[in-house]
């Protein structure tokens, strides 16, 4: 009805021609009543104008709309249409990249965990053989131990066939109390580098030298090698001690060494790689934790510096040691192929495990240093003459282990001085020492090099110290003549007139653009790791390391230390040869020598290199140590000394001073110079880092002013009995009791007879003295070393003992005063008595250094016993211990010049070192670090012992003398 309403109202609004209405409202109204109407209605002429007039139009015109539109809605579509293709075209396109970009990230991916699982398996591989090795070392090292001459197993048809000129040697790391390296041990991993020679020469070697060049240890299958050489030949004598060392040496082979380290090596890889710090597993783990009652006070990472190589790790203080955790898988991972060569070799050579612990009981000395000059490094001087140094990522830890130390006071610890260089040397006396003739110009110079830096630890900062003689070419020298003597007062570079102008041109026409690098005379150092190996190249370990360094290599010979006089001739106008002296050129013949018989090859001219070609005026390397040594503490070099001090150690170092003095180096040779913390890129760091290792180091400065001369040696008042017996005079001291068989001057900085003033014994009952006559009180108050009472402690027939004090005087006459021990008798017996076999003799006591303690052998129930003997005044003799070790009587004892070290012989046969701890309190005898010697087959009557080169020399009444190592207590 709607739809009909609507139309009608539509047909009556239409009009004719005239205006007049269509369709009237009637007949519509009739068509939709009646169909008849309707048909009639839509066939009329009226409804037929209606639909021609009106509706066709109409449904044209909305034809023609509609149609106008369509080709809008198509383009719409078609544009629409072509928008949906390219999209889906783009992002088809898209997904293929993605596909792709996945495709490669996950291929990465992949090789990154291929390449890492490769890396660590290498690295676990190199862990596993580095392992391998230092246990099979130990390995042989207890099977030579226990088959040497005159060991527990010995074949004496072994040694009786060895060629002793076969023995090889090397240089021990101990050094003595002047910092001299006076110790050679033996090379059982010698290796004669003939592959070495071979690349140098660039010769194809045999099969055999190749394969053994090549295995994993040349030097330990060399070693092995001669054992079981040494087995077979034991195996020929047919006696009972054949079997004993074949059963021994079953053990020792390097297969079951390394099967043992095989069955350790299987634990799950998890264990190994979430431990930082070392790489053992977890049963290892608790032998290397800290000691029962230890407490961790600080740790920090850091390296162990090992002349040419660190090694990173962990180093702990704890309150009664000093520990360091090696990281080897760390330190291997960022060395460059040759340096891992040079670590393997000299982790091996230190038998560095993967903790090294020393007591701190055992620190002497401890200095701030620096390395790569960074001041971040701490050295460590121990009481065994071994010193050990420590570089730290964060220099400030080395300030707080520096200050954790300090608040431990270690007892034997002498020097803990954290100031700078300058502070002291200034502080101390050794200056005013050095120019009163009190000590030598050798040890005034290696005093220097210490305070200033220098250590034998890290090649690049190697002692130095100077040329002195310019005759190389004399058949004889005279030290006295000056004219055999350099100018002391001028660098290497300055010597010659011609080559110094060639770089002063230089220095004046130098300017860096970036004005980065300053004006510098000299592009070479005088003192350098490369300085060094060339004139110890024939001494082991450094011609490893030389060879290291050359890429696996000998260097041509052309340019190797052939003779010494060639060597002064190159220093002296050779083209940017500057190198200065090492202190082996005054105290160690030895690498001289080319005892090893290494193949250094032949020089252009034909001369093969052996021996370092001497001067005429030098019979032999040792007469050569003689004399440079002697014009080193002669007159002419003691006069001038001071200037070339000034110019390594002082203030012609830099500044104007040093350009007067053409004394200006490379600027990355100075201290200060750069600040490497402060460089971010990598590859900038270690360019920097490498520069500074092949330029060399500057010392630290430690004289801002002009040095002192040395003074005359008319005011030397050093004088001795056996030097100027005529200046000395003798005194008697009547003592009662029965006569003396034990005299020990004791309280001064050693337990011996040195200085102004000795003591002996004399007829019984008497003490021998001598003294300077007319400066007596001059003399002993030198022996005293300034204390006002000093003990004499003397042991009689009756087996009293006597603490005796005497003091020095002004008063010529009388130059010291002596009171004997006041005690009651009683009360200085000893409190045991000697075995009935056993007569009294000087070598069955001895004395502690301050003489408070007194060692007594020769009981009957093969014990030594510790005796506290006080002295004068009310106090008995008391026992403070009993120490048993021995299986027999103990036959003989001695102190060594240290006061901690003290050696027992006994009617067993054996010779024992033990080691002491004095506090406060009593001497106690440490019986964990105890060290036994064999070698004799009767009763051992004498030991003497020698701290400062680790030796100790027993005799017996059959064997004679036995020359023994104790190793520092390893």
């Amino acid at each position: 009805m709607l739809l009909v309403s609507r139309w009608t109202d539509i047909l009556l609004q239409l009009k004719d021609g005239d205006g007049l209405q269509l369709v009237s409202e009637s007949a519509l109204v009739e068509a939709c009543a009646a169909e008849q109407k309707f048909l009639d209605l839509v066939t009329s002429e009226i409804w037929t104008t209606v639909y021609d007039k009106h509706l066709f139009s109409s449904i044209r015109q909305v034809d023609q709309e509609e149609f106008a539109v369509v080709p809008l809605i198509r383009k719409r579509f078609v544009r629409a249409v072509r928008n949906f293709v390219t999209r889906l075209k783009r992002d088809e396109q898209t997904g293929v990249k993605s596909f792709e970009t996945s495709v490669v990230q996950l291929q990465q991916v992949a090789f990154e965990y291929s390449k890492q699982a490769t890396h660590r398996l290498s690295e676990k591989l190199n862990v596993y053989e580095l392992e391998r090795r230092i246990n099979a070392r130990q390995w042989l090292a207890i099977f030579r131990e226990l088959t040497k001459e005159r060991g527990i197993w010995s074949t004496d048809d072994v040694h009786s066939t060895t060629d002793s000129s076969e023995t090889r040697w090397k240089l021990d790391r101990t050094e003595n109390y002047q910092r001299m390296h006076r110790r050679l041990i033996q090379n059982h991993e010698f290796d004669n580098h003939q592959l070495a020679a071979a690349r140098r020469d660039k010769v194809t070697v045999g099969l055999a030298e190749t394969t053994t060049t090549l295995t994993g240890s040349p030097r330990l299958e060399r070693a092995m090698m001669a054992e079981s050489t040494a087995a077979a030949l034991a195996a020929a004598a047919a006696d009972r001690r054949k079997a004993q060392v074949e059963r021994l040496r079953a053990h020792f082979e390097l297969g079951s060494a390394a099967q043992l380290i095989k069955s350790k090596s299987n634990a799950p890889s998890s264990d190994i790689e979430d431990d930082e710090w070392n790489l053992a597993s977890d049963d290892e783990v608790s032998t290397i934790s800290t000691s029962e009652g230890e407490k961790t006070l600080f740790s920090a990472e850091c390296e162990l510096i090992l002349l040419m190589t660190a090694v990173k790790g962990r180093l702990e203080i704890t309150s009664a040691s000093i520990l360091f955790q090696a990281d080897l898988r760390s330190t291997a991972a960022d060395l460059s192929e040759a340096d891992q060569r040079t670590f393997a070799l000299l982790a091996e050579s230190e038998l560095l495990l993967r903790e090294r612990r020393w007591p701190l009981f055992k620190l002497r000395q401890v200095f701030l240093r620096r390395y790569m000059l960074r001041r971040s490094a701490i050295e460590f001087f121990f009481t065994d003459q071994t010193n050990y140094l420590f570089n730290f990522k964060v220099a400030k830890d080395r300030v707080r282990i520096f200050q954790k130390i300090s608040q431990l006071k270690p007892p034997n610890l002498l020097v803990v001085d954290g100031r700078s260089p300058v502070d002291i040397i200034k502080n101390s006396n050794l200056t005013e020492r050095w120019q009163k003739r009190e000590i030598s110009n050798f040890e005034y110079l290696m005093h220097l090099n210490t305070i200033s830096g220098k250590t034998y630890n890290d090649l690049t900062q190697y002692p130095v110290f100077p040329w002195i003689l310019t005759d190389y070419t004399s058949k004889t020298i005279d030290l006295s003549d000056p004219a055999v003597y350099r100018d002391l007062s001028k660098p290497i570079g300055a010597l010659d007139p011609q080559r110094l102008k060639q770089y002063i041109e230089r220095y004046e026409g130098f300017e860096d653009p970036s004005g980065l690098v300053k004006k510098f005379m000299y592009g070479t150092h005088y003192s350098s790791s490369a300085t060094v190996l060339f004139y110890l190249l024939r001494m082991e370990p450094f011609t490893s390391l030389h060879i290291a360094l050359q890429g696996g290599k000998f260097d041509h010979p052309d340019r190797q230390f052939h003779s010494v006089e060639s060597c002064w001739n190159s220093v002296l106008s050779g083209n940017g040869d500057l190198k200065e002296l090492i202190p082996e050129f005054f105290y160690m013949p030895e690498f001289l020598a080319n005892e090893n018989k290494f193949d250094l090859g032949t020089k252009q001219t034909g001369v093969t290199l052996g021996d370092v070609v001497l001067p005429p005026w030098a019979s032999s390397p040792e007469e050569f140590i003689r004399i440079h040594r002697e014009a080193l503490e002669g007159d002419f070099v003691s006069a001038h000394l001071h200037e070339w001090i000034d110019l390594i150690f002082g203030y012609k170092q830099t500044g104007e001073e040093a350009v007067k003095a053409h004394n200006v180096f490379y600027y990355l040779t100075y201290e200060g110079a750069i600040d490497i913390d402060s460089i971010k890129d990598p590859i900038e760091r270690k360019s920097i880092e490498d520069q500074i290792n092949n330029f060399g180091q500057t010392p630290s400065l430690l004289f801002r002013k002009p040095h002192p001369a040395r003074g005359d040696a008319g005011g030397d008042t050093r004088r001795s009995l056996y030097t100027e017996p005529q200046k000395h005079k003798s005194f008697l001291i009547q003592m009662k009791g029965a006569p003396l068989h034990f005299v020990a001057c004791c309280g001064g900085s050693l337990n011996t007879n040195f200085g102004g003033f000795g003591v002996g014994l004399g007829p019984p009952g008497v003490v021998m003295g001598a003294g300077g006559g007319g400066g007596a009180a001059q003399g002993l108050q030198s022996f005293l070393g300034g204390a006002e009472r000093e003990r004499l402690v003397t042991v009689d027939g009756g087996l009293f003992a006597g603490a005796h004090k005497w003091s020095p005087t002004a008063s010529p006459e009388v130059p010291f005063h002596f009171e004997l021990d006041a005690g009651p008798p009683q009360k200085r017996r000893l409190p045991s008595h000697l075995a009935s076999n056993i007569s009294i003799a000087p070598q069955l006591f001895a004395a502690s250094r301050d003489g408070r303690f007194l060692f007594s052998a020769g009981h009957w129930d093969a014990s030594f016993q510790v005796i506290a003997n006080e002295g004068s005044g009310s106090s008995a003799i008391r026992s403070v211990d009993v120490v048993y070790g021995h299986h027999d009587i103990v036959t003989c004892l001695t102190i060594g010049e240290d006061g901690r070290t003290l050696v027992t012989g006994s009617r067993d046969a054996t010779a024992i070192a033990w080691e002491l701890f004095t506090g406060t309190g009593d001497i106690v005898v440490r019986q964990d670090t105890r060290r036994v010697f064999y070698g004799h087959d009767e009763e051992v009557t004498c030991v003497a012992v020698n701290v400062e080169h680790d030796l100790v020399l027993s005799g017996s009444k059959v064997c004679g003398a036995t020359l023994l190592c104790f190793c520092n207590w390893q």
